[in-house]
């Protein structure tokens, strides 16, 4: 059975350089294990529980859910699995 990623990014500028699509700084974020993640789960409820998780968190701690769907977080998806 496939797995379902979720790729996350943390830290506020981190999200903010991915909101406002900042390229420069996300290449240079994107070398430290810490600041993307990437979760691996059997089933999308699992998924699902982690990304609201992570939505509550927000306001405590920054994070951005990448969007595979989205070219552009495609794109950071991409420079991941590449690292």
């Amino acid at each position: 059975m496939k797995k379902i990623k979720v790729y996350a990014a943390f830290g506020t500028d981190l999200v903010e350089a991915i909101t406002k699509q900042k390229t420069s700084t996300i290449d240079a974020e994107i070398i430290y294990p810490e600041s993307f993640r990437v979760r691996e789960f059997d089933t999308q409820a699992e998924a699902d529980a982690y990304i609201k998780g992570l939505d509550d968190a927000c306001g405590w701690m920054e994070s951005a859910v990448l969007n595979p769907k989205n070219p552009f977080e495609n794109e950071i998806i991409e420079k991941i699995n590449n690292r």
